[in-house]
């Protein structure tokens, strides 16, 4: 776009609601805006006619979160949001800044509310904003809006499927949340522990903060090597740690760790895949690889314990 003068600088108004039921409960759709995975699935550009550049996502209050893409014809969009309310499964409150060639465009209040409508959720969504300097809607913005709750819907329906990909490996380990954190955040002690049992690893790139990137090859009990590449989503001390591993096969993990009492963590592992199909054919090596990290994890922080 190109740079406007100043003659050009304005400020025009609007407001607009959009209303959705859809057949799921409040949770489900709550989770379909905090979960990095579930919104990955609805909240982009229009299919064929956008590429997806960056994303990074962390919904907390305070929380920031980033889509950028390029559409066919050209133009990168950018969109960049700041959450300032959050009440799991009920409200969403947040404001955000649309960009075309890195050119502010508009920018937005959003309101999300989520009620309870029999066996099923009905979404009430306002948006206040105002757009920039001669920018020309023509109403573009709630005809997206409500293309974007229509994909929504359809990611809802497909809620079923999406756990039909999933594979969920969980261990009590003794250590406190903040010790296991410590064994993933310190990269020289990951590649310690990463991977199945007979694997080594060669960490070359490892920016442990949101849209960081990690990069590493594991070297094979057959004398191979294994390049893996995955960029960080969600990073919250002690408590969680997600990323997108973009290859070999791609997937989104999303590790929790929740204290189990004295001196012990529940470390949980979700792994999401593309399709029901490649999570059945994984999930045979995928299991028990998994059993296999958390035993070496678990030799890593009796190791450090002993030594302390």
């Amino acid at each position: 776009m190109k740079e406007r003068s100043l003659t050009e600088r304005n400020a025009q108004h609007a407001t607009f609601v959009i209303e959705r039921r859809y057949p799921a409960s409040p949770a489900k759709a709550f989770k379909a805006f905090a979960d990095p995975a579930a919104k990955a699935r609805w909240f982009s550009g229009p299919e064929g006619k956008w590429k997806e550049l960056e994303r990074r996502h962390d919904i907390r209050v305070g929380g920031t979160e980033t889509v950028k893409g390029a559409f066919a014809d050209g133009p990168v969009s950018s969109y960049e949001s700041l959450i300032h309310d959050l009440v799991p499964g009920h409200r969403l409150v947040y404001s955000y800044t649309m960009k075309l060639d890195e050119v502010p465009i508009s920018v937005s209040l959003s309101t999300v509310v989520l009620e309870a409508d029999g066996d099923g959720v009905r979404l009430h969504y306002t948006e206040q904003v105002v757009f920039l300097d001669g920018y020309d809607d023509a109403g573009k913005r709630k005809m997206g809006s409500e293309a974007l709750f229509d994909q929504l819907g359809a990611s809802l329906e497909q809620e079923g499927e999406a756990d039909a990909r999933e594979v969920v490996s969980s261990r009590v380990l003794v250590a406190t949340p903040d010790e296991v954190f410590a064994a993933f955040a310190d990269p020289a002690r990951l590649a310690r522990w990463w991977g199945p049992q007979g694997f080594s690893n060669t960490i070359e790139e490892f920016d442990f903060r949101i849209g960081g990137q990690w990069r590493l090859t594991m070297h094979g009990p057959d004398g191979k090597d294994y390049p893996n590449h995955s960029v960080f989503g969600e990073i919250d001390a002690d408590r969680l740690i997600t990323f997108e591993h973009k290859g070999p096969h791609h997937f989104f993990m999303r590790m929790s760790l929740e204290a189990q009492g004295e001196r012990k963590t529940l470390l949980r592992w979700q792994m999401i895949f593309d399709s029901p199909a490649e999570c059945e054919s994984l999930r045979p090596i995928v299991e028990p690889a998994n059993e296999q990290n958390f035993d070496r994890l678990e030799a890593e922080l009796a190791g450090v314990s002993a030594s302390a």
